[in-house]
């Protein structure tokens, strides 16, 4: 199959093109034929200065605009031809339709209030496609009249076998940058249509290896089919979020989207974190994701408003992989003439997909200890219901008060810290980052995208066809049933991806200031989003940065996912992102960004983490706390660990500040009171585990050691906010030995407080702009904030 454009008619108003769809634009076409599946609509609100308003959105310029985007973006005018009698597809490019508007091209509206544009938005994701074969892209545009500012929404439906994340970005800036500069011409001058669709090629045209003889080209297709069916022989079980109804692969997705947005201080301190570690936000998202469906899950333990887990489900879950999928951008991996002649951003496909593993989610110490409690309404109802004596607490007398308070508190969720230490995170954080760098450094990148579509088409096609003939009424003969999430080999938690910096691609102010004749301020990108018409029980959580703000973004099937427990999840990725971003960032910046340092410290961690999962393995199937004896010696050894650790890490903190004596009298006081306080927080872990082997030495034939094991992951997390907690007192504390005069010392107003980490003869200072729990600190942040991953 030629993957060219060749020129199949020539007229005097221009000639027509063809070339097949590539295996990517392929699948994604397949997907379109099954009601608009995979069509993207961006949803962009527009400010105009009062004075061009009339002018910018007048019809003729609306139209005009359009054309001149046609023909510098062929495939916007495009249509899909099906080869009668062949599997074989391919687009169609009249240059004579690049030069006009098609029926239903651009659409015109008016909306009366914030409700009629969401129900048209919905009608645009949820109603019958507005696109055909022969409409690969729409526009409709119009005010929104009631609105205190001028304001017009533009919405963009574009198929996805002509776009992609970059070419989305790409044409809402192009648009834009068209309609604001006035013009009335409907022509392009310069580049031909020719050069242009030299540059609109499949991806296997733009593979490296295109050069290599047919022989070596079979070959490396061979294995990559042998190396591909391997991995996915190895992707095995995973989860997701509970569901609300049984999953039916041929009944159309509700597509809902939601969105969070961080503040700019935030996002910066963030991608800051992300730079520091040597990590991507790419790397760190389906770390968030696993915390956050974790979170979820335990949710659904304990509360009725969630959906319920049985008990045999629950213990499926918690010893479950999670495997995790996405797009991948491969601009970058494709022809190096192609990418720097504009292929970098052109509107066209080029993408490839990924398969993560993480370890099975995070779960509490105390957490398997409690199932039933959870079931109860309080502990006490437990206590005083029918059971076997030695089902937990086996024959001692009725727990006094302390214990009973631990228990009823184990039974709420857990906080993030008790989940997932911030170096676990990291460490989890570096494992997607490594198999990122294994999936595009490997030889075979192009095969095994190949190989991965070649299955994949065959799906999507026998499923877009079944729902053509459906539509149509005509008799389809029995296709094999798809599988359910229930019934297939592995479940992805969820797909997912990192867009990067759209600031980098997206202006907000046109027409843009890069000419060198300037012309004035015109129209103005108020809000931009982009909307899925999604896949049947699709879950996706996406990021960007647009303005300096982190932005989290999901599309789900909302026959699937209870859109209330999927916005839930989102705060959740949120809550946690801030939380281990700031804790990390601390530990960097206090060992003056010593690697060496953090990565013992991570190492000890790593080894308590493996402990926990051999404790884990061991003891998951015990049916009293009696059969625990065997296994005495070996969590005497786990809480000599924790207590080692945890003592290494004060001692570190504690050198660490004794470094940055000064010999002055009033800076050497604040460091003795930190060095104090860093003794005591984290003097109280070690302590706790050393007691607890002291009371399983002492008291071997009973399960005292028990009730203390129920605090550890408490006492952690109490460690954690006492340290942030303290930092008012600390603040106070400045004021009062420190004169104001000493350059690096300011004032502290009622909107942010200052805590010294490092006291020198001139005392310096950073903080960080992030909000936890009322507590807020401010410094500068970086220049570049950028988290482009994929």
């Amino acid at each position: 199959m030629t993957s060219v454009w060749r020129r199949t008619e020539t007229k005097a108003d221009g000639g027509t093109f063809r070339r097949p769809l590539g295996d990517t634009e392929l699948k994604f076409y397949w997907d379109t034929v099954f009601n608009g599946v995979a069509i993207s609509i961006q949803h962009i609100e527009l400010e105009p200065e009062s004075a061009f308003t009339g002018d910018l959105f007048s019809r003729e310029n609306i139209e005009s605009s359009w054309i001149r985007l046609k023909q510098r973006f062929p495939l916007l005018g495009a249509s899909v031809e099906e080869l009668p009698g062949s599997d074989v597809v391919e687009f169609v490019v009249n240059e004579h339709l690049l030069t006009v508007i098609k029926p239903e091209e651009v659409k015109y509206v008016t909306f009366t209030s914030s409700e009629e544009i969401s129900q048209f938005l919905d009608r645009l994701l949820n109603g019958t496609p507005t696109l055909t074969n022969e409409l690969l892209a729409q526009l409709w545009i119009g005010p929104q009249v009631n609105a205190t500012q001028t304001r017009y929404h533009v919405f963009v439906p574009v198929a996805h076998h002509i776009t992609d994340g970059t070419g989305n970005a790409t044409l809402t800036k192009e648009f834009c940058q068209e309609l604001s500069v006035l013009s009335t011409k409907k022509e392009v001058d310069g580049v031909s249509l020719s050069e242009r669709l030299s540059l609109l090629l499949p991806l296997e045209a733009l593979n490296a290896t295109t050069g290599l003889t047919k022989a070596r080209q079979r070959w490396r297709s061979a294995i990559a089919k042998v190396i591909y069916n391997i991995r996915m022989a190895k992707l095995k079980g995973g989860h997701t979020l509970p569901t609300i109804s049984r999953v039916d692969p041929r009944r159309p997705a509700h597509s809902k989207t939601l969105t969070l947005t961080l503040p700019a201080s935030v996002s910066r301190q963030i991608i800051e974190s992300c730079r520091s570690l040597g990590i991507t936000f790419g790397n760190a998202l389906p770390v968030l994701s696993q915390l956050a469906h974790t979170r979820m899950l335990l949710k659904s333990r304990t509360n009725s408003a969630y959906p319920h887990i049985s008990d045999e489900e629950w213990e499926n879950r918690r010893v479950q992989p999670m495997i995790f999928a996405g797009p991948l951008n491969l601009r970058p991996y494709l022809n190096r003439s192609w990418f720097e002649n504009g292929g970098d951003k052109n509107l066209c496909l080029a993408i490839s997909f990924y398969f993560f593993t993480l370890p099975s989610m995070p779960t509490y110490k105390a957490e398997s200890s409690i199932l039933d409690i959870n079931r109860r309404q309080t502990v006490s109802e437990w206590f005083n219901s029918p059971r076997d004596s030695n089902t937990y607490l086996s024959d001692v007398e009725e727990p006094d008060n302390v214990l009973l308070s631990s228990l009823k508190r184990e039974g709420e969720i857990p906080s993030f810290s008790s989940l997932m230490t911030p170096a676990r995170f990291l460490l989890r954080a570096l494992m997607i980052r490594a198999q990122s760098s294994q999936l595009f450094r490997h030889p075979l990148l192009h095969e095994l995208h190949t190989t991965r579509m070649s299955t994949y088409i065959k799906s999507t096609r026998e499923v877009g066809l079944a729902w053509r003939a459906k539509q149509s009424g005509c008799q389809q003969e029995e296709l094999e049933p798809l599988k359910t999430l229930q019934e297939r080999p592995f479940v992805t938690s969820n797909g997912g991806a990192s867009l990067g910096n759209r600031d980098l691609i997206l202006s907000y102010e046109y027409p843009l200031q890069n000419t060198p004749k300037a012309l004035p301020i015109r129209l103005r990108i108020a809000d931009y989003l982009i909307h899925l018409r999604c896949r049947p029980s699709e879950l996706y959580l996406g990021a960007l940065t647009m303005r300096g703000q982190m932005q989290f973004f999901s599309y789900s099937d909302a026959n699937i996912y209870d859109p209330l427990i999927v916005k839930e999840w989102m705060d959740e990725v949120l809550v946690e992102e801030i939380v281990h971003f700031f804790l990390l960032y601390r530990i960097w910046i206090l060992s003056k960004k010593n690697i060496k340092l953090v990565s013992i410290l991570a190492l000890l961690i790593t080894l308590e983490t493996i402990c926990s999962i051999f404790e884990l393995a061991k003891t998951f199937n015990l049916r009293t706390f009696a059969d625990l004896k065997p296994y005495i010696l070996f969590l005497k050894f786990c809480f000599s660990l924790f207590a080692a650790t945890d003592t290494l890490i004060a001692l570190t903190l504690i050198v660490l500040l004794h470094r940055s004596r000064t010999g002055f009298e009033r800076s050497n006081n604040i460091i003795n009171q930190l060095i104090i306080f860093t003794v005591n927080t984290g003097a109280i872990p070690s302590l706790l585990s050393l007691l607890i082997i002291i009371m399983m030495e002492v008291y071997p034939k009973n399960m005292i050691w028990l009730s203390l094991y129920f605090f550890i992951s408490k006492v952690y997390t109490n460690t954690l906010f006492a340290t942030l907690n303290a930092r008012e007192h600390s603040t106070e504390t400045l004021r009062s030995t420190v004169s104001n005069s000493i350059p690096g010392i300011r004032k502290a107003t009622n909107n942010d407080m200052l805590m010294a980490i490092q006291v020198d003869t001139t005392i310096s200072h950073k903080t960080d702009d992030i909000m936890l729990d009322g507590i807020k600190t401010e410094v500068p942040g970086p220049k570049v904030a950028s988290v482009d991953l994929v």
